[in-house]
């Protein structure tokens, strides 16, 4: 059950309301429960927060590998593909003429800037230059 204090429930604790001193000691003895159970409160809050942080953190470092990771499965298949048939892929690729492809000759270009193995084999592959 929340805490209430006692006067609150009758309307004594208006804005100008000035309390005695025997209620003032009552208010203070009402609210020393509350009071250390606010204190409590505020204490494991901090805690969970503090928690919550270094869990977020510990999340963050650890996503970041794992998603790499992920996403190099993802892609092996490709390339796990042996070096010739990816050149045998890329000679078909840039010799295999396409209708109203006037930038045919840019195709080695864009294999390049895929990845550094991709960029290593056309680099390796000079007849993909003689388009």
């Amino acid at each position: 059950m929340p805490f209430i204090p006692p006067f609150y429930n009758h309307g004594d604790l208006r804005a100008f309301y000035t309390p005695s001193e025997s209620e003032v000691l009552a208010i203070q003895s009402d609210l020393s429960k509350p009071s250390i159970e606010l204190a409590a409160l505020t204490a494991e809050i901090t805690r969970t927060k503090s928690l919550l942080q270094f869990l977020e953190d510990r999340h963050t470092r650890l996503n970041i590998p794992v998603t790499r990771t992920r996403q190099f499965i993802a892609a092996s298949p490709v390339r796990r593909l042996p070096f010739d048939v990816l050149r045998i892929i890329f000679l078909s690729f840039c010799h295999t003429p396409v209708p109203g492809d006037v930038m045919g000759y840019q195709l080695p270009f864009t294999l390049a800037v895929v990845c550094s193995h991709w960029r290593a084999i056309v680099m390796k592959t000079p007849v993909l230059w003689t388009v």
